[in-house]
């Protein structure tokens, strides 16, 4: 076996994602299918993560506890205090906890080939980066997010200006995680921009966009009878083109613009379009009393996998719809609705905007505009070769580029190939890496 080849150890750090453990063995995500991909290529991996259950707000466990989850393949869990609310000083304080816990129980592990860690969290990456140049072992810091940037923005505005100092410490930290680490990667352009200008450097080889990779969808196991009955149980009419949104009824999503786009296209006597909101969150009666009446509006809910999939193979779009303040730049609902085969409605910034034009997929419209949607999604009823067209460029992109295969099994050669390179004394915070 050439040492190219050779069984490596890996750490994976990163907090927030489903775990295999889990109740109800949930979809893995990001760091998941990571771990599972570098597992079936022989390698072992050590994923350090938190007791804490951000989706749920529960706690996993009482205090750090280590799992393993088969051969190769432990869950070391990082104890924080855990908080209600994720815009808060307990978040904060939880945070700090869970990164103090890593150092420690990491001081006694033996030394893995390749760190890779998430940014968010600030605490945690900076901890990883901190260990990685102390031992020598080469640190990968994937951007998730643009943190803190993002705590400042969901102040109200008049408080922002307070907010930057207090956030400082949290940028300085987070500057010396990038320049410290040995690459970059992220999920879109943007955000591997923003890294790179903390670190203060120009594009490396060891820096590189991985998008969110989508696993491919199952193959269908209910007949048409089946999936129309479970369409109907969640009040969807199947005979309807569906313009579908689902998500977190959360603080950058924007139904308002999406519900008022419905009420114009029913005043227009648009009666074959439907709209279907599903997921939850603190704004759901918000924008359930807003689309009181509406014809063409319905709220499936929280949806299970078997549902996901049978309105991902019903729908007629799929709604990509942000805020104009929202910082996502290529969230995982893009690739949900391209493996769909859906055109994508969107209203985000230019690393979305880019990607629908270059595989001509989708449409861009104005955040905030529901007019704007209007004529987006009219001009897809007003010319079937248009919204054909779009379908089948939408799931050929995913396969040629976006499928959780593609995607991680690249990544995953980009980190053996990384795994192992010794940081340099004459470089400071930075490893030789190869081209």
């Amino acid at each position: 076996m050439t040492d190219a080849h050779r069984p490596r150890h890996f750490w994976l750090v990163c907090i927030g994602e489903p775990l295999p453990i889990d109740p109800g063995a949930e979809r893995q995500l990001r760091m998941g299918v990571i771990a599972r991909t570098l597992l079936d290529r022989g390698h072992q991996v050590t994923w350090w993560v938190s007791t804490f259950d951000h989706p749920y707000k529960r706690h996993r466990f009482a205090s750090d506890t280590a799992v393993t989850v088969e051969p190769r393949y432990r869950l070391q869990l990082l104890h924080g205090s855990g908080y209600r609310t994720n815009v808060s000083l307990r978040r904060l304080l939880d945070h700090w906890q869970v990164a103090q816990s890593f150092r420690r129980l990491a001081a006694d592990e033996p030394t893995p080939d390749l760190i890779f860690a998430t940014v968010p969290t600030v605490e945690l990456a900076a901890t990883a980066a901190s260990i990685g140049r102390a031992r020598g072992i080469p640190v990968i810091l994937d951007v998730r997010d643009l943190w803190p940037d993002a705590l400042l923005d969901a102040l109200p505005r008049a408080l922002r200006p307070l907010g930057r100092p207090l956030l400082l410490p949290f940028t300085r930290q987070l500057r010396q995680a990038f320049r410290t680490a040995a690459g970059i990667t992220a999920v879109s352009p943007s955000y591997l921009r923003w890294g790179l200008a903390h670190a203060g450097r120009p594009a490396g080889p060891a820096d590189r966009v991985v998008p969110l990779g989508y696993p491919v969808p199952p193959e269908a196991h209910l007949d048409p009878a089946a999936a129309s009955e479970t369409l109907r149980a969640l009040g969807v009419d199947p005979a309807r083109k569906l313009v579908w949104f689902i998500g977190m009824f959360g603080h950058y999503y924007d139904l308002t613009t999406v519900i008022e786009a419905a009420r114009i296209l029913a005043g227009r006597g648009r009666s074959e379009l439907q709209f279907v909101l599903s997921g939850q969150g603190h704004r759901e009666a918000e924008w359930r009393a807003q689309a009181e009446g509406l014809p063409n509006v319905v709220f499936s809910g929280w949806v299970t996998t078997d549902q996901i999939t049978a309105l991902q193979r019903a729908a007629w779009a799929g709604l990509a719809a942000y805020t104009p303040a929202a910082p996502q730049s290529l969230p995982n609902k893009v690739f949900e609705y391209l493996a769909g085969g859906l055109p994508v409605l969107s209203s985000l910034g230019e690393d979305a905007r880019e990607l629908l034009a270059r595989h001509d997929c989708g449409i861009t419209y104005r955040a905030g505009d529901p007019a704007d949607l209007v004529t987006a999604i009219e001009s897809l009823l007003d010319d079937e070769a248009h919204h054909t067209r779009m379908a089948a460029n939408s799931r050929t992109a995913f396969d040629e580029h976006y499928s959780a295969t593609r995607v991680y099994g690249e990544l995953a050669g980009f980190l053996e190939a990384r795994a192992g390179d010794a940081h340099t004394a004459d470089t400071p915070g930075r490893a030789r890496l190869p081209a």
